[in-house]
């Protein structure tokens, strides 16, 4: 099935569109089935952690609430249970108003599908038995009816697959519970789940939020006390979609507002083609988040048929969308502390990186695990808004608040483990620069370097070379993926390394090849050293201590100004 990344979507929005078109009927499906799961439990479903997923399933939710034949929402744990713990569920940028997808108003009102609450290690064969039952109902049909699979959750790189809750789900466990061919959609928020539209032979129309070698993004986490955080970009960016179509009696009706599917005066295919909508959702990525080359989208569709009716590719319902997003609650309580901070993905926004605030000093201080934590959160900029590291970040958070109490001995030297394991690997990837004579990105080292930041500054040459060889790298096992006292996978000095050796290729994929060629003999150099612990030379070990015992950060960040930070021996914890 051919596939389609945000990074090699037509820039002509109607270059596809001639495609099947023709044959094709402007009818809408109006009795799909819905099946959608989350595998968060009450702890992990924190909007510290992993909050924000829960935030994209409820958006969906109350989006198709109603439509379709019949719909199944599988999760571990009531929306009952989430608003006494958590409160209600935000969706949205944390720096602009956002909507309400959870509350106890949406769910007395009868505004929510109400959610099937199974046990977390049946949630796996719960979700595969109804995905079988939905495909045979199908096909018992005089015509078949769509099957929408929406899953909310992290990805597995190996595999690769889905992650229900610790119960991996393979393309396989797919396959076998779809059976004989139904009209399936695949959405999903998974980091790595663009392997659903590499494989021919499962032919489904795929809506991924991370190509197979990428993460999905969150918006950045809240300076409230909640420290929340708030959606998905990918969602944020289909929903925009979405709600950009009006389509009452007739289907092909644009909205007029900035990020209608596109082109601004579109023909009758082109208006309605599954290559226009896929088109819009990147429009509205870049309309929302200054850094939308971060976010690499994946799309498929079944059969090649690029160019037929986005809702017939779909197989979703026609709806005024744009009404029911419109008529949420806003929550208005925007994050005011610093509106015009650096880390805003606002676009319309003219900001740069303040790197001085973040920036190494020294300090006699001695540092007991919370400080670390909030040194290591200052540090890193960018990554705490990926998927994979939802749940190491919720520990950090928790453990720089002091909340000792709630996190036992052994979580406590987990994640003081991860700090030290990631701090090497940043170590070898700045001494892998300056043995290679490249100029440091951004002129700042491994630790402070925002992949977001750095892109926006590159030709559109060096946006491909850099995710090419990205690419490369992801499989091939470059740094070494963690063990699992490592914690999740850490990609970046892989892209530190790869940033570096753009600066120095002049836009010719022949010269930066050859540099990767020269960067993994080096890392292969170093192979014996590094599979546990990145490297135990005597010159790395004691630089990594010595940037424990001096790390710092001065936690500067903008909720907690004026910290003489420094990392110490932490032997009393242990």
């Amino acid at each position: 099935m051919p596939t389609m990344s945000s990074e090699n979507l037509p820039t002509a929005a109607g270059a596809l569109f001639h495609m099947n078109t023709a044959s094709t009927p402007l009818t809408t499906s109006k009795d799909p089935i819905i099946i959608a799961v989350t595998p968060f439990g009450l702890d992990r479903a924190d909007p510290s952690v992993n909050g924000w997923l829960i935030s994209d399933y409820f958006a969906y939710n109350v989006l198709l609430h109603g439509l379709g034949s019949r719909q199944k929402w599988f999760t571990t744990t009531s929306e009952r249970e989430l608003l006494q713990k958590w409160g209600p569920y935000y969706h949205g940028n944390p720096l602009m108003p956002r909507k309400v997808v959870l509350s106890e108003e949406l769910v007395d009102s009868g505004r929510l599908t109400p959610v099937t609450v199974v046990p977390p290690e049946d949630i796996k064969k719960q979700f595969l038995h109804e995905i079988q039952v939905a495909c045979d109902e199908s096909r018992a049909k005089d015509t078949t009816v769509p099957v929408i699979l929406i899953l909310v959750c992290h990805g597995i790189k190996e595999g690769p697959g889905f992650d229900l809750g610790g119960n991996p789900l393979s393309e396989q466990d797919i396959k076998d519970a779809i059976g004989l061919k139904v009209p399936i959609t695949i959405l999903t928020t998974a980091c790595f789940s663009g392997f659903c539209a590499a494989d021919p032979t499962l032919n489904v129309t795929v809506i991924a939020a991370a190509r197979s070698d990428r993460e999905s993004l969150s918006w950045n986490f809240s300076n409230s006390i909640r420290k929340r955080g708030c959606s998905g970009i990918f969602t944020t960016s289909v929903i925009n979609t979405l709600t950009s179509v009006s389509f009452p009696e007739n289907p092909i009706t644009i909205s007029k507002r900035p990020q209608s599917l596109q082109p601004s005066q579109p023909t009758e295919e082109q208006a309605i083609s599954y290559m226009s909508f896929v088109r819009s959702i990147e429009d509205c990525c870049a309309q929302v988040t200054r850094f939308a080359d971060n976010n690499l989208f994946q799309f498929g569709v079944e059969d090649y048929l690029w160019g037929q009716p986005w809702f017939e590719a779909i197989g979703i319902p026609t709806a005024n969308f744009s009404e029911r997003w419109n008529t949420l609650e806003e929550y208005s309580g925007v994050d005011v502390a610093n509106p015009s901070r650096w880390t805003n993905q606002d676009p319309s926004l003219n900001l740069n990186p303040s790197y001085a605030a973040i920036a190494p000093v020294c300090s006699t201080a001695n540092l007991e695990p919370p400080q670390i934590a909030r040194a290591f959160l200052s540090i890193c900029p960018g990554d705490w808004e990926q998927g994979v590291n939802s749940e190491f970040r919720g520990n950090l958070v928790g453990l720089g608040d002091g909340n000792l109490p709630a996190m036992n001995k052994e979580k406590i030297d987990a994640t003081i483990d991860i700090v030290k394991y990631r701090l090497e690997m940043m170590h070898f990837a700045d001494r892998v620069i300056a043995k290679m004579g490249f100029a440091r990105p951004s002129s700042v080292e491994c630790s402070l370097w925002h992949e977001g930041w750095w892109l926006q500054h590159q030709t559109v040459a060096g946006v491909g070379i850099y995710h090419d060889l990205n690419r490369r790298f992801f499989p091939s096992g470059y740094f070494f993926d963690p063990t699992t006292s490592q914690g999740p996978l850490f990609f970046r000095p892989m892209r530190y390394i790869s940033a570096a050796i753009v600066g120095d290729a002049d836009n010719s994929k022949v010269k930066a090849s050859n540099l990767a060629d020269k960067a993994l003999e080096m890392t292969n150099d170093h192979l014996d050293d590094l599979v546990v612990k990145v490297s135990r030379e005597k010159e790395v070990i004691q630089k990594s201590a010595t940037w424990l015992r001096t790390l710092g950060k001065r936690a500067r960040s903008e909720e907690t100004p004026g910290d003489d930070i420094a990392v110490e021996s932490c032997d009393k914890y242990r």
